[in-house]
């Protein structure tokens, strides 16, 4: 019968060779057998063979044990099979791995589990704003920055922001708040710092334009900006209701007719006197008649 080497002896017992080797040469008083037993007992395998079996990243395993010499093979094993398995009920609960291991070094005296169970508690008091976004299937980066520029909104009025209010355009945003886009368009060209809510939110303060005023009374802007600017004591509805009160009364000539007033000699004076109203001429030559706090004139 042929003689089987002490190589293929470690080989059909899954000895490492070379340890064994080594082991044997150191103890040549043994036989191969006592040597395979011995290995066999202490369960001495090579530290490379022992991650391989555990599925552990050996590059990994040397450089902690580099770093912790006083711990043996088997610790080393099992604090990665025990840090395995860590990773693994962060990554089914859903639970940030690296910020759990941090708590986890800080709180050495709680259990896997009862660090897991802190961040489920935590989560559901309060989760970040990142994984807000992510529940949302909004854009972090973009919210984030919105975010910090308004620090006066809640998480969920930035998300509900970007989920709907940004999708609108421009356009859309003015429509809905009857606000002027052409005004508006101007206004946000000359501020480009402002986002597109800050001008809105500018338009809405200030109300509408009193161009816009003028055509949704269908009153003639020129005609009622001249007015304004001659009496700046008044609001703007007071010179709406003024414009609309004339445009009511007729022209000019009308009310020459009605207060028996010479229209061709009422015109020229009109002309030569620009600062003055149809009001004031008329009162001019009926000095009979008097004016209200509006200008108008009271019969």
């Amino acid at each position: 019968m042929k003689k089987v080497s002490f190589k293929q002896k470690c080989i059909e017992n899954n000895v490492s060779y070379s340890a064994a080797y080594i082991y044997r040469r150191n103890h040549p008083n043994l036989s191969d057998e006592q040597v395979i037993k011995y290995y066999l007992q202490k369960d001495i395998r090579s530290f490379r063979q022992k991650c391989s079996e555990n599925n552990i990243n050996l590059n990994t395993a040397n450089s902690y044990k580099y770093t912790h010499p006083e711990l043996t093979d088997e610790q080393i094993i099992e604090y990665y099979i025990k840090e395995k398995t860590f990773t693994q009920k962060c990554s089914e609960n859903n639970i940030n791995y690296n910020a759990a291991r941090v708590y986890r070094q800080k709180h050495n005296e709680l259990t896997d589990d009862q660090v897991i169970k802190y961040y489920l508690q935590k989560g559901i008091r309060e989760k970040s704003f990142r994984q807000k976004c992510r529940e949302e299937s909004v854009n972090y980066d973009n919210a984030n920055v919105y975010r910090q520029r308004h620090r006066e909104l809640t998480d969920e009025q930035v998300i509900n922001y970007y989920k709907h209010e940004r999708a609108k355009s421009f356009k859309q945003k003015c429509a809905d708040k009857n606000i002027s886009y052409a005004a508006a368009s101007r206004y946000k060209t000359t501020h480009p710092e402002l986002t597109d809510e800050q001008v809105i939110n500018y338009y809405t303060q200030r109300g509408v334009s009193f161009r816009q005023k003028c055509i949704d009374s269908n009153i003639n802007y020129n005609t009622a900006i001249n007015y304004r600017n001659k009496h700046s004591e008044l609001t703007d509805e007071q010179v709406i209701n003024y414009c609309k009160n004339k445009l009511n009364k007729g022209t000019f000539r009308d009310r020459c007719v009605k207060y028996s007033i010479d229209y061709r000699a009422a015109l020229y004076y009109r002309g030569n006197h620009l600062e003055l109203t149809d009001e004031q001429i008329i009162i001019y030559y009926r000095p009979d008649l008097r004016l209200n706090a509006l200008g108008e004139i009271i019969e």
